[in-house]
């Protein structure tokens, strides 16, 4: 009898023994995972943080005031690609297309395009990563044309400051305020502005008329917070 008391005794206390154990072992597991969920939380906010500093400390911004006769200039419209100039009513899709300029579409290439068509489908390629630039066409003569073989009739660029210098470019310097731009060429033919996301957008337009065709050449400037982020250029003979 007493033999058998004592070995209830056991194993009782063996019971009691071994559920504590359980019980240290799932209190250390629920530790462990909590300790590795707040050293990815941390971890994921690190990465956030930084990527986002990456990311505003890679915009330009204007160093200093900026001057240049060449805001307006309707006799000589050129912007360049990777250190190349082109210029509206000049160079053709053709010309780009030798220079291993890598764009969006390439079906409609080989479009007919008919003759005295001042506006044609647009064009693009990446500048960078999620960043294009965009073209028109323009078929100026008295003769059919393939579109690869007609003019470049407008060119625009946005969000600049986002883009490595030298990636696109033109006959003036590409990053200025509204100011330097006003000082430079003056006040524009019309303006705009609206506010979106908490900044506030200023566009400004200069124009020269056509003495061919209904329309105008133009130079389009968009401003964010008061630094340059588009600029948009319209050649009309």
């Amino acid at each position: 009898m007493k033999r058998t008391r004592l070995l209830s005794l056991v194993l009782s206390l063996a019971l009691v023994m071994g559920a504590a154990a359980c019980s240290s072992k799932s209190t250390e597991k629920e530790a462990t995972k909590t300790e590795r969920v707040e050293d990815t939380t941390t971890t994921t906010t690190e990465a956030t943080t930084t990527e986002a500093t990456t990311t505003e400390a890679a915009l330009r911004k204007p160093e200093g005031a900026v001057t240049s006769d060449k805001f307006v200039d309707f006799d000589d419209m050129g912007f360049t690609v990777n250190g190349k100039k082109y210029t509206l009513g000049v160079t053709t899709l053709q010309d780009l297309i030798n220079d291993k300029i890598e764009f969006s579409d390439t079906t409609h290439f080989d479009d007919n395009v008919d003759k005295q068509s001042s506006y044609y489908i647009g064009y693009s390629f990446d500048v960078i990563p999620y960043r294009s630039a965009i073209m028109t066409i323009a078929n100026f003569t008295d003769e059919d044309h393939p579109a690869k073989e007609c003019v470049i009739s407008s060119f625009k660029v946005s969000c600049i400051p986002e883009l490595p210098e030298g990636k696109v470019g033109f006959n003036f310097p590409d990053l200025f305020t509204k100011d330097d731009l006003i000082k430079s060429a003056g006040d524009p033919k019309r303006s705009s502005d609206f506010e979106s996301n908490g900044s506030k957008y200023e566009i400004l337009t200069y124009e020269k008329s056509s003495t061919v065709y209904y329309g105008s050449s133009s130079y389009e400037y968009t401003f964010k917070d008061g630094v340059v982020d588009s600029i948009s250029m319209s050649y009309m003979p």
